[in-house]
This record gives C-alpha cells, structure tokens and sequence, in this order.
C-alpha cells in the first residue's frame, strides 16, 4: 500500500512542479460532448478452507462524455490544460435466453494534459492524473463484476477537423490502486486486481 500511495503522491508532485514552471501566458476554457465505453478488467483469486476460486471478468459500459479543459498557453505550439472526463453510462440487453443484463458506470477523472498544437485546433495531447469509477456490468464471458476503480489515470488523443467541425478522440487508462472490502475472516486473497481502459470520441462546442 505504501508503493501504491508513492505512486499518487509522485505523480502529482510532477505534475505540479511542471505546471509551476511553465511560464503560462493565458487560460481558456474549452469545452466538448461526446461517446465513450468504459471497459473494466477485475481479477480475483482467493482461497479458504472449502474454495479455491480464480475469476477474471471484462465487463463494459457505454454511454455519454463531458469535456472540460482549461487551457494554458506555453508557446505558440505548446499548450498545457487541466482537464476532467465527467462520463455515466448504462445498457440493458433483453434477449430470451438471459432475460435482462444491465451495466452501470460513472467516472469523475481530472488530469493535466500537455497538447502539442492549440486546444480549438488540430492537435496531439497526452496527460496524467487521477480517476475514481464505479462499474457495474456483465461480461463478455457471463460472468459479472461491480465495484470502483481508483488510481492514477494516462491519457493520449488527438483532436482534428472533420466537415469544418472540430472533433476529438481519445484513449485513457487507469491502474486501480483499491482492493476488495470486507472479506470475511476465512478467506485468503492471493491476488486482487482491477483496471479501466475507456475509449471514446467527443465533438468540441467552443470555449
């Protein structure tokens, strides 16, 4: 716990140091709306005197994205933003041989982007910060899987024109740092992993 907790507190020591140093100019707020599907990767092995149980589910949810930026000019080709990625989704499959299987998720994340380009251009991006989820969903395997992911997150996108109208892609992944609570007493957990991949595309409103 203490290497997971070194990992937060490096990463957001960077990203201060570098947001402290880079001699901004001026901010502007953009903003955007769009898709994204989050996937989420649990696994969980564990052992007690009558079980010796090893799940991995990949369970995914779809549904609709927020952007918000702040954006602070470095040069006339570099720019660094403090953005979040506010995203909720839910499915309901009905087919007749498994009846109704929902999937619910939300995600509140805020990063510090650097963007190779203007932030209401064409432009390339990557950042780094942290995300808090909660995913509720049935796998691909029928398997289910609930529960949040905590942790540092990465992201790297692009943002283009497409019919004079500015739109955005992006894939970001978070490393969840939580584990499962309240395990009974009798229960031993060899291994308890759990991560989040979220891919999606947004169109940019303005600023």
């Amino acid at each position: 716990m203490k290497f997971k907790k070194s990992i937060l507190i490096k990463i957001t020591g960077i990203m201060l140091l570098f947001f402290a140093s880079s001699g901004v100019k001026a901010q502007d707020y953009f903003h955007g709306v769009g898709a994204q599907v989050n996937y989420g990767l649990f696994r969980l092995d564990y052992t007690s005197s009558t079980v010796n149980s090893s799940d991995l589910v990949l369970a995914s949810v779809p549904g609709i994205v927020y952007k918000a930026s702040l954006g602070f000019e470095i040069n006339n080709s570099l720019n660094f933003a403090v953005s979040s990625y506010p995203f909720i989704g839910f499915n309901l499959s009905l087919n007749s041989q498994s009846g109704g299987v929902g999937s619910f998720g939300a995600e509140l994340p805020v990063l510090g982007e650097l963007y190779i380009g203007d932030l209401d251009d064409g432009c390339f991006f990557i950042g780094a910060g942290l995300s808090a989820a909660f995913l509720a969903a049935s796998d691909v395997w029928g398997g289910a899987a609930a529960g949040p992911i905590l942790g540092p997150q990465f992201d790297i996108g692009g943002q283009f024109n497409l019919r004079n109208r500015l739109v955005g892609i992006r894939l970001a992944y978070t490393y969840g740092l939580n584990n499962t609570r309240n395990v009974p007493s009798d229960i031993t957990i060899n291994t308890d992993k759990r991560s989040m991949v979220a891919l999606g595309g947004y169109y940019v409103i303005g600023q």
